[in-house]
Formats: structure tokens, sequence, C-alpha cells
């Protein structure tokens, strides 16, 4: 997560801002230059990963606020509608997060990694089929 990208803060120590005033600075710029540009430098050092958080959280919330579909041919209905949306979520949070599960394995216990990254990217390069096919829909 991006929350993962900082140390982890501990206000109990008076200590802890002089010798941290790096990381405190650091984030400070990140949440205006996320506020004027929409993104920090930051986030560009792993854009893949960023954007696999980004996007699932925002068709999330779009899939509650949203009061309508399509209505085309691939989206006959609000229930297909909202069965894409939900795939494309799943789809980006299982990118986002399969290294990490591999990692968590025991080493005697963890299957090929090439093999294993092969088949997340096949199934995210369904799910981004779907994203595009959706991308043009993605409004209120």
């Amino acid at each position: 997560m991006i929350k993962d990208y900082y140390p982890k803060i501990t206000w109990s120590k008076p200590k802890w801002y002089l010798q941290n005033i790096r990381v405190i600075w650091s984030r400070i710029t990140d949440f205006f230059e996320r506020g004027c540009n929409g993104w920090a430098k930051r986030d560009v050092w792993d854009v893949d990963r960023y954007l696999g958080q980004v996007i699932p959280n925002m068709i999330e919330y779009y899939k509650k606020v949203n009061n309508g579909y399509p209505g085309s041919d691939q989206f006959p209905n609000e229930e297909k509608f909202d069965e894409a949306l939900t795939k494309v979520i799943d789809g980006f949070r299982r990118y986002d997060s399969w290294e990490d599960e591999y990692f968590k394995l025991p080493l005697n216990e963890q299957p090929d990694y090439v093999e294993t990254y092969y088949k997340a990217e096949a199934d995210f390069k369904e799910t981004m089929k779907l994203f595009t096919n959706l991308f043009g829909n993605l409004w209120l």
C-alpha cells in the first residue's frame, strides 16, 4: 500500500521530530505535490503499484455513488455493469498484491516466480480489457 513507503510515525517521543525531520518534510511535500498535480514525485518510482492502489479505490467509490448504467449492448442492465466494476476492482487489487502474497510463502513452498508473474500478468490483461471497455462510461 501507499503507506508502506513511509516509516511508521511514533509521536510519543519529542526527540523523534528532530531525528526524522526529512521524513516529515517529504510527507508534507508529497501532500502538496498530490494536491497540485494529482501525483507526487515519489509515486513515479513505482507507477504501476501506485495506480494499482488508486484506481480500484476510485472505482469502488464510483460504484457506491453511481446512479445508473450505460445501457449499451455490453452492459444492458445495472447488474452487468456492477459486476464488471467489481471484476475491475478485484483485478487491480490482485495485481497490486500478488507479489506480496508470493513472498509471504515459505521458500520451500514458493512456486516459480516467473511462472507466477506471467499468470498474474495474463489475469491483469483480462482486467485491462474490461477496464478499457468501461473507461468511456465512468462518469456520473
